[in-house]
């Protein structure tokens, strides 16, 4: 799948302006999802590198697209991106399938106290 390197940048850049400690946001996505703590890092990771569905792999992207989809739209929600921000409407020019916000989306429990000053 292509590599979108600018909205990784974009995307590790709102995580680094509002000051979310990764180890955080790893432990969290990994208990929302029943992953293990390092695949929700190397899924970030991948994200803010700009693979937006967190892998290069043809074969999961082409399996659980959705489901990985889904995945980064709640890291966008933790992260604070507004619905009409550009990065989304990338994004959504990628592929149709992505929804943000998802509607019945789980939260993050950690509070995201710099996002809302």
């Amino acid at each position: 799948m292509s590599h979108y390197e600018n909205i990784g940048k974009s995307i590790r850049k709102k995580r680094l302006v509002i000051g979310i400690k990764v180890k955080d946001v790893d432990m969290e996505m990994a208990e929302i999802f029943g992953i293990e703590p390092i695949t929700a890092r190397n899924f970030r990771q991948s994200v803010e590198s700009g693979f937006i569905y967190g892998t290069s792999s043809f074969y999961s992207i082409y399996s659980r697209g959705q489901k990985l989809l889904n995945r980064l739209s709640v890291y966008l929600e933790t992260l604070g991106f507004d619905t009409f921000d550009p990065v989304i409407d990338e994004i959504r020019s990628i592929d149709d399938r992505f929804v943000y916000p998802l509607p019945d989306s789980p939260e993050l429990s950690f509070e995201l106290q710099k996002v809302k000053k």
